[in-house]
């Protein structure tokens, strides 16, 4: 499937820039995202569309995309519903309008129709194909037989490439190369078939394999920029008859040119006559039925390596339960993405688009059952019934498809062609953000960018904050960061950044409020009842536009309180102390100390504990001789607090505390940071070992303080 860039007629055109016709709404419009876009990922642009009171006698035909999304298709309009002479128009869509390329008049009796481009006889479906160029290629049947047409809008028909292979029955493909070749094939009176490519000279390159060859069965070669050409070979409506693929290398030596791979009888090409796609690569894309039942429907999406190794591989199954059958042609590009069409129960015109890989990864769901799909111009509920082409996925992921916008089999009542665009993905590292901080984007495109890199506008609507103007995402990369820069304000203000892609917007929510704390610090963050703390608060950014109020609070007020109950953060500055004042308790307790700027809080934990305190609170002395009295071991009472408290009692108590004495030279009151000593002091009565406890009653505690006593006497 060749897309890049690189006479006679039955009637000559006129070219001219199409006008909204009274037949159809031509969609040369912006593209919307649907309400479902977040699941489904794409966006949507309507080319044509044919109304419920148009579709008696109007039918979109044969349609075509290249990588630069641009949409050449088909157009039949019949004089009414009960037949007559039609007309059949090719049309291009360049991005912005849409015109005329070639039209013609049908005489045959059937309408509306797409399988007839003038009054001669064809029997096979007038397909399109488009290259980057915008050189629009076309099957026409001409008095002289069967030719590929191209041309311009405003130039008509530029010249065709003859039949090269007269006589038999012949193919023709819809697609014109890069190197101005089409591909034809032939089949030779049921011993022979010839593939291969001619240009517009006539001159044929092309091979040829004898032996027992029931049909040809496609109507269309597939052709790739290497002159490679692919065509399904065999008769698809006799049971048992295996399913091959003929394959035509130019580039291969000579004697192997012409390649020929059984697909077995496993394998029922759907729909008949079947019609590949195939890449730069070889690979050919298809859908198949497992059972080999004419009429049965198929069971999966198949990629054949005909270029290669000849290895069949399983785009899609019905494994998963995702999927019942597949309906309809499969289109693949350079990157090896595959569209095809997806179908449940008995409805066999499709009730899904998707996009899966050659690799086998989880497709992804273009457009559902069920699905609102909107655009300017139409908003309707896909209800199923859809087609593609052969040029369906360009190298960008972009699907053009053919819906039945009514959905239901026998009464589909109007038709949508429609170029759904995959949204570039815009992340932000953080959806709500300070002013003066700043917020990373990620832009990730759904393939790599091409040679030079992909610019990509940037859009926001919030005055608080500053992007880009632009990104560029580097050849052969899916991704680019970009840096949004937020200034202070003094109120919320909510808005979003967008980016725009292929002309579609996709935006994500930005809120840029007024700065907040960052931390808060104690110190220290444990303290004596009664004795202060020091605060400081930090702001996420210096303070602007004019000072930030930081409101203090605590969580126990009667047991730690800021000293005042808000600061000023003065403009340029992120810094402001406070101090924090406690009580008395008499037992360790905690308060959280809070600020909060512009509705951001930060806390931190204070312990407050009892004012006093004995240090040690262990007293060993070891062995003693029975008899004798030891050295003097000190506890110490210190007053952490900034208020006196009483010493009540000094006592020791314990089943050995006959065995202790104490002395001290403790106040009734100890002051603020003042200190006494208790002096204690053993005696063993025996060899044993005793223990006792110091217990000092004090108004600064609930329960007296204490120190634990030990000791042994032993005989001499």
């Amino acid at each position: 499937m060749d897309r890049s860039t690189t006479s006679t007629n039955t009637r000559q055109n006129v070219a001219r820039t199409l006008s909204l016709p009274q037949l159809l709404v031509v969609g040369s419009m912006s593209l919307a995202v649907p309400a479902t876009a977040a699941a489904s990922a794409y966006g949507y642009r309507l080319i044509a569309y044919v109304t419920p009171a148009q579709f008696a006698t109007t039918r979109l035909c044969s349609f075509a995309v290249n990588n630069l999304g641009q949409v050449a298709y088909m157009i039949s309009t019949a004089a009414s519903a009960a037949g007559g002479p039609s007309e059949v128009e090719v049309r291009l869509f360049d991005g912005s309008s849409t015109r005329l390329v070639y039209s013609a008049v049908n005489t045959e009796p059937t309408s509306p129709h797409c399988a007839r481009l003038s009054s001669q006889p064809l029997s096979e479906p007038a397909n399109v194909g488009l290259r980057d160029d915008g050189l629009v290629s076309f099957v026409l049947n001409t008095p002289n037989g069967r030719v590929l047409a191209y041309g311009r809008p405003g130039v008509g028909i530029q010249g065709t490439i003859p039949n090269p292979v007269p006589g038999g029955s012949y193919l023709v493909g819809p697609d014109l190369n890069a190197a101005g070749r089409a591909a034809f094939g032939r089949f030779g009176g049921g011993n022979s078939v010839t593939l291969g490519t001619a240009d517009s000279g006539g001159a044929l390159s092309s091979s040829s394999l004898s032996g027992s060859i029931s049909a040809l069965t496609g109507y269309a070669a597939a052709l790739n920029s290497l002159n490679q050409v692919a065509l399904f070979y065999s008769d698809m409506d006799a049971t048992g008859d295996p399913v091959k693929l003929a394959f035509h290398d130019p580039n291969a030596p000579a004697g192997s040119q012409f390649r020929s791979l059984t697909l077995g009888t496993q394998y029922e090409i759907y729909p008949r006559p079947a019609q590949p796609s195939m890449n730069d690569k070889g690979i050919v894309v298809f859908t198949s039925n497992e059972g080999g039942s004419p009429g049965s429907q198929p069971a999966r999406v198949l990629a054949v390596d005909l270029a290669g190794t000849g290895a069949v591989s399983t785009v899609a199954d019905t494994s998963s339960g995702k999927f019942s059958y597949f309906s309809g042609l499969a289109s693949i590009n350079e990157y090896d993405q595959v569209a095809f069409m997806s179908s449940r129960g008995s409805f066999i015109m499709g009730n899904g688009v998707h996009v899966g890989s050659v690799a086998g990864s989880n497709p992804v769901d273009v457009l559902v059952r069920d699905q609102v799909v909107t655009m300017p111009g139409l908003s309707y509920t896909f209800l199923g019934g859809a087609a593609l082409s052969q040029q369906s996925l360009n190298d960008s992921g972009q699907v053009l498809f053919l819906s039945r916008t009514a959905g239901v089999a026998g009464s589909n009542n109007s038709e949508a062609l429609i170029l759904a665009t995959p949204l570039a993905r815009l992340t932000l590292s953080k959806s709500i953000v300070a002013g003066c901080q700043s917020v990373t984007g990620t832009v990730t495109l759904p393939a790599p960018a091409p040679v030079g890199g992909t610019t990509i506008p940037i859009t926001e609507t919030l005055v608080s904050a500053t992007a880009p103007a632009s990104v560029t995402v580097p050849a052969g990369a899916t991704t680019a960061k970009f840096v949004i820069k937020t200034s202070p304000l003094l109120a919320l203000e909510s808005g979003s950044v967008g980016i725009v892609v292929d002309g579609l917007a996709v935006n994500q929510p930005l809120v840029v409020r007024p700065m907040g704390l960052s931390s808060l610090v104690l110190k220290p963050t444990s303290v004596a009842g009664s004795q202060p703390s020091a605060g400081t608060a930090t702001l996420e950014c210096a303070a602007g536009p004019g000072p930030v109020t930081v409101n203090l609070a605590s969580s126990r007020p009667d047991l730690a309180n800021p000293v005042a109950a808000s600061i000023i953060v003065p403009q340029g500055v992120k810094t402001a102390s406070f101090d924090v004042t406690t009580n008395a308790v008499q037992a360790r307790s905690y308060a959280t100390i809070s600020g909060t700027a512009n509705g951001i809080t930060k806390s931190k934990k204070l312990t407050v504990n009892v004012a006093a305190a004995v240090s040690p609170t262990r007293l060993g002395f070891g062995n003693l001789d029975v008899g004798t009295t030891s050295g003097p071991l000190n506890v110490t009472l210190t007053n952490r607090g900034a208020a006196p408290f009483s010493v009540s009692a000094i006592s020791l108590t314990g089943t050995g505390a006959s065995w202790f004495a104490q002395t001290n030279n403790c106040p009734a009151s100890l002051a603020p940071g003042a200190t006494c000593a208790i002096s204690v002091t053993f005696t063993p009565l025996a060899a044993a070992s005793k223990s006792a406890k110091l217990s000092i009653a004090t108004s600064a505690t609930a329960t007296p303080l204490s120190a634990s006593l030990s000791g042994t006497g032993v005989l001499p």
